[in-house]
C-alpha cells in the first residue's frame, strides 16, 4: 500500500504474531508511516489491560503497557489504542488507560 501512494498503514494482529514486521516496515518506509494499532481490554481477573487480535475477539497474553514499549523500540511512529470496554462500548475514552499509555 505504501509503496502504491498511501502515507501510512495501520498493524495490528499480524504486529503482535510477528513483532519483526514493525522493524521491517519502519526501516524501508520510516517510522512516521507505521502505525500500531492495539485493541486493548481490561481483565479485571488479572487487574491489567491485555491486547486482543481479530477485531477484539481474541485475548492475547502480552499487557498492553509491555507491547507499548517494545513496538516503540521496533520502530512504530504511531499508535492507535482502543479500549474494548470503553470506546468499544461506546463509553467513551479510556482517559486514565490512555494517560498511563502516554505519561
Amino acid at each position: 500500500m505504501l509503496n502504491h501512494g498511501a502515507d501510512k498503514v495501520s498493524l495490528n494482529s499480524s504486529a503482535l504474531k510477528n513483532p519483526q514486521l514493525i522493524k521491517q516496515a519502519s526501516d524501508k518506509f520510516g517510522r512516521q508511516c507505521i502505525c500500531i494499532a492495539i485493541d486493548s481490554y481490561y481483565d479485571p481477573e488479572r487487574k491489567a489491560h491485555y491486547c486482543c487480535t481479530h477485531g477484539g475477539k481474541k485475548m492475547t497474553n502480552i499487557k498492553v503497557y509491555d507491547w507499548v514499549q517494545q513496538v516503540e523500540q521496533l520502530g512504530a511512529g504511531e499508535l492507535l489504542v482502543t479500549s474494548m470496554g470503553h470506546d468499544g462500548m461506546k463509553q467513551g475514552f479510556d482517559i486514565e488507560h490512555l494517560a498511563k499509555i502516554n505519561p
